[in-house]
């Protein structure tokens, strides 16, 4: 019997294992389910609040053009339309201001896009396959030398004052982050830019292994480039608004 009796309680110990196991692992298996139905909720509640702040930014954005139209038109309602020199002045400043990149151009001209190699491996891939800030001046200074009138970086308009450098993995561009693909528009003569761009010997190297840097360029007609923008643009409208309409013209 007490032979039995342990075979039993051995038997029973067993059994009572197999099932604190079978158990344990059901409990893993329904709380890992649980966190990732509450990660696939968070992740499309995070995508629900990116679309709505997408959508925001785009109103606010057409919102901000008709005020800038809207300030633009005053220019021209607070002068005297029958003063020719007051007209001339604000002529000559309205065409300083498309000289300097502050007014949206249209043209025909070319789109580069350029990104970071795919699947990029930082333990076995050359630093190279990544895009830095100087593999986009570098693009910028083709452009230009080969007949470029207006460039942007991601809808980013660059001018003199533009300034362009690598933060950790993104690019600061105008003060603002961007991150690839990094669209570079250009209007200009069309072949001329292409053919700079197919026969540039640096990219051609970029591209092949084992750098792998995708890189790819189209002609574009009609090609639209946003105005220079930065944070107080339209407060400087207004100062500038100011000293043309506090302008006197010398007495002759």
């Amino acid at each position: 019997m007490t032979k039995n009796k342990i075979l039993i309680q051995l038997a029973i110990t067993i059994i009572l294992i197999i099932s604190g196991f079978i158990l344990s692992r059901h409990f893993t298996q329904i709380r890992s389910e649980m966190d990732s139905t509450l990660n696939l909720a968070a992740i499309q509640e995070a995508r629900l609040e990116l679309v709505e702040l997408q959508n925001v930014r785009k109103n606010l954005e057409i919102d901000y053009k008709n005020l800038r139209k809207e300030l633009n038109d005053l220019w021209y309602e607070v002068i005297d339309a029958d003063d020719d020199e007051q007209l001339e002045l604000l002529y000559k400043l309205a065409r300083t201001r498309e000289i300097a990149g502050l007014t949206e151009v249209k043209g025909n001209g070319v789109i580069v896009t350029i990104n970071d190699k795919e699947n990029y491996d930082p333990l076995s891939d050359p630093i190279q396959s990544l895009i830095h800030d100087q593999n986009i001046i570098y693009l910028v200074d083709l452009l230009v030398d080969n007949g470029a009138q207006a460039v942007s970086v991601n809808d980013l308009r660059i001018v003199n004052s533009s300034q362009i450098f690598c933060i950790g993995t993104t690019v600061l561009c105008n003060n603002q982050r961007t991150i690839p693909p990094y669209e570079i528009k250009a209007i200009g003569p069309q072949d001329q830019l292409k053919a700079a761009l197919d026969a540039d010997p640096l990219y051609l190297k970029l591209q092949k292994e084992p750098y792998s840097v995708r890189f790819s360029s189209v002609l574009v007609n009609d090609l639209v480039i946003n105005e220079y923008e930065t944070i107080g643009t339209i407060t400087k409208d207004i100062e500038y608004l100011k000293i043309a309409t506090d302008y006197e013209i010398p007495k002759k």
